[in-house]
């Protein structure tokens, strides 16, 4: 008996701990770090933003939309907050903007999401009036909100959903000196058809372009493109460089931080497309 049990001494102290199996390690580090790694990010933007407006406010200090009041509470306090001060969050597409033609005086926003575009075209006289299609009602009622804070309620109308339906409401001067911007997450293939493209082919439309989330995405996109180019001379865009050098409020932050101002929380990169009216003068240069 105890030959025995000194061989089964040896064997144990011979025998390896178990091991859990690499490849279980692997299949539930693959499934759960996506989501570990966004919420993370996440967490670290809006602590940057929080930061950002504690020390600086909630107005946007920068860019054509300086001066816009966007945050009055810290719980308001959205990731993106860091980009929208700095003036710097879609910077291509206030740029386009900022390029309209000096008689269209009027903005008509679809998704107009809080009203970062919706009031942002208005603090600084960049359009004298605003039209803010959103489909969702707390944004509505955020909107609303943010146009009282920024004395800009009689300048922003709010409306819901918008469909192919909705220009139909409008004059046609109108919307021949309106400028027309587009964020509504796939949307843009179901309003833009052939009769709305019709309707708007005076206006300057910018469209936010998400064909990958859509079935068919390919397919709708070429079909929509050789609709609008019937009408408009069509130029494509994306996100570009950024410099930071310029703002000194950001001097004591970690190379890492400095650009986590930039993020935009986006799942790829994303394209615009600008349209312009044939035969209508842009930026004092014929399109």
């Amino acid at each position: 008996m105890k030959m025995r049990t000194l061989v089964q001494l040896r064997l144990l102290k011979q025998m390896k701990p178990l091991e859990f199996p690499k490849k279980i390690v692997r299949f539930f580090i693959a499934l759960v770090y996506p989501y570990i790694h966004k919420r993370i990010l996440h967490i670290h933007r809006t602590r940057i933003a929080k930061d950002i407006f504690k020390n600086h406010g909630g107005s946007i200090a920068y860019g054509p939309f300086k001066g816009l009041k966007m945050i009055a509470e810290a719980d308001a306090v959205s990731p993106d907050y860091p980009s929208m001060y700095f003036g710097i969050y879609e910077q291509e597409v206030i740029n386009s903007l900022a390029a309209h033609p000096a008689n269209y005086n009027n903005f008509i926003n679809l998704g107009a999401g809080d009203g970062y575009y919706s009031l942002g075209v208005l603090i600084n006289g960049l359009f004298q009036s605003s039209m803010a299609f959103e489909e969702s009602i707390s944004r509505q009622k955020r909107l609303s909100e943010l146009a009282l804070l920024n004395n800009l309620q009689e300048k922003v109308q709010i409306f819901g959903r918008a469909d192919f339906e909705s220009f139909k409401k409008f004059p046609e001067t109108l919307l021949a000196n309106s400028v027309i911007l587009s964020d509504v997450e796939g949307g843009e293939f179901d309003i833009f058809n052939s009769e709305t493209i019709k309707l708007l082919k005076d206006s300057v439309i910018i469209i936010e372009i998400h064909d990958f989330l859509v079935s068919n995405g390919e397919e709708k996109l070429n079909k929509l493109k050789n609709e609008l180019m019937f009408y408009f001379n069509l130029t494509s865009f994306t996100t570009s460089e950024r410099d930071l050098s310029k703002f000194t409020e950001l001097n004591d932050y970690s190379d890492v931080d400095r650009w986590f101002t930039c993020i935009e929380g986006r799942g790829k990169q994303m394209a615009w497309w600008r349209l312009d009216p044939k035969n209508v003068v842009v930026s004092n240069r014929l399109l």
